[in-house]
């Protein structure tokens, strides 16, 4: 026989020995795979009696900061200035406070409504907790014609965290622009 054939089968049980087609081989791992994954999810999933005493302080905290800049993005999508204005603290807290004294609160509502026009994903990356009440986060919006990194300072207030300073580190335009069809 062919060594080069054979040599992948080395040490395996006769069973597995290539007695069996491709097709079922693949049929077979994809099986095998899909069997792990659903132990695993089974294994980590939370029981319904921890889901009942679960707290917000007793979450993942990169799950809080995602749903509290969550927050904020809708807040500032819909120009809702109340909501954006319990979202931020600190100095991002004393910018708004100062447009506000300069504009109308109509026209900077707008103005947080335009700046997330064409928002159509964030992701959140590199999150640091800086001991218990501060942490960054990197947060990526994905606007339809380019997208932005900014870096968010988040201090905790109570069970929330509220963004103190928001810095746009970097703005590119990706290889591929959202929206391109796969393939074609």
């Amino acid at each position: 026989m062919n060594q080069q054939i054979i040599a992948p089968f080395v040490g395996l049980p006769a069973c597995c020995c290539g007695t069996r087609s491709p097709a079922w081989r693949s049929a077979a791992a994809g099986l095998a795979t899909l069997g792990a994954i659903a132990i695993l999810f089974v294994a980590r999933s939370p029981r319904d009696e921890d889901l009942a005493t679960e707290s917000a302080s007793s979450r993942e905290p990169a799950a809080i900061l995602s749903a509290d800049i969550a927050a904020l993005l809708h807040a500032e999508s819909a120009g809702d200035l109340n909501a954006y204005r319990a979202s931020v603290t600190g100095p991002l807290r004393d910018q708004i406070e100062a447009r506000l004294k300069q504009e109308s609160p109509s026209s900077v509502a707008e103005s947080l409504r335009q700046g997330l026009e064409n928002l159509k994903g964030q992701a959140t990356t590199d999150t640091r907790l800086d001991g218990s009440d501060s942490a960054t986060i990197t947060l990526e919006l994905i606007f339809a014609d380019h997208h932005e990194l900014r870096r968010l300072e988040l201090r905790r207030a109570g069970e929330r965290w509220k963004i103190s300073t928001s810095q746009t580190v970097r703005s590119f335009v990706p290889p591929v622009r959202y929206g391109t069809p796969v393939g074609g």
